[in-house]
C-alpha cells in the first residue's frame, strides 16, 4: 500500500461510514481471537476457508490507493483503525503522555501461554508514537529498547502508560510500560524523530 508524502489525511470514498468500518475491524479482531481458541474440525475449517476466500476477493475488487484506504488512518478512534493491534481504550492522551488499557486476546499468544514479546513491543511502539500525533506531529521510531519483566497475560486488561523523558529538538525520548498493580510486564525506552506536522490536529507542544 503506497501513501503519498508529505502525509495527507484520509480521503475515503463517498459511501464510507466510519462507524461501520470500525465495527468491521472489531469483528475481525474478535474473529482472530476465536480462531486462536477453537478446534474447528475438518468441515468447519473448509467452510471458513471458502468464506474467507470470498471475502478476500470482494475486498480485492475495492482495492484503492493508500490515502483512500481507511485502514490505520482513523485517528479519532483509540486503535487508529488497526485490527493488528490489541483492543485498546485510551483514558488520557496529551502531547508526550498517555494512559490506556490494553487487552491482548489469545490471538497474540506466544511461548508459555502469555503474550508474544513481538506483540508487546508493537503495542508499546504504537502507544508511544500516538503521543506524537497528540502533539501535532508525525514521528518515526528511530530506536526501541524493550525490557520484559514478566509474562504479559492474555484476555486480561493491563494498564499502559507513556511519558516523555526528554526532548532535543525533533528528537523525543519516551518511556512506556505495561503493568497491573505493582507488576510491570514490560517497559521500553524509545527515540522518536518528528518528521512532519500532522495536518489533522494542531500541535499542542513544540
Amino acid at each position: 500500500m503506497t501513501m503519498t508524502w508529505p502525509f495527507e489525511l484520509l480521503r475515503p470514498p463517498d459511501d464510507f461510514v466510519e462507524e461501520e468500518y470500525v465495527a468491521l475491524l472489531q469483528e475481525l479482531r474478535s474473529f482472530l481471537g476465536a480462531v486462536a481458541t477453537a478446534d474447528p474440525g475438518r468441515e468447519l475449517t473448509a467452510t471458513l476457508t471458502a468464506d474467507l476466500s470470498r471475502w478476500r476477493d470482494a475486498l480485492a475488487a475495492r482495492r484503492t490507493t493508500g490515502d483512500r484506504a481507511p485502514y490505520g488512518q482513523l485517528h479519532r478512534t483509540d486503535d487508529h483503525g488497526l485490527a493488528a493491534v490489541p483492543a485498546l481504550a485510551v483514558h488520557r492522551e496529551a502531547a508526550g503522555t498517555l494512559d490506556a488499557t490494553v487487552t491482548f486476546s489469545p490471538w497474540y499468544v506466544g511461548g508459555g501461554g502469555t503474550v508474544h514479546g513481538g506483540h508487546v513491543a508493537t503495542a508499546l511502539d504504537g502507544l508511544m508514537g500516538r503521543t506524537q500525533l497528540a502533539a501535532g506531529w508525525i514521528a518515526r521510531t528511530a530506536s526501541l529498547d524493550v525490557t520484559y519483566r514478566a509474562g504479559t497475560p492474555l484476555d486480561e486488561p493491563v494498564q499502559a502508560e507513556v511519558r516523555t523523558l526528554r526532548a532535543e529538538g525533533r528528537k523525543h525520548h519516551l518511556h512506556g510500560r505495561l503493568f497491573k498493580g505493582e507488576t510491570t510486564f514490560a517497559e521500553a525506552e524509545a527515540l522518536f524523530i518528528r518528521v512532519a506536522r500532522y495536518p489533522g490536529r494542531p500541535g499542542t507542544a513544540s
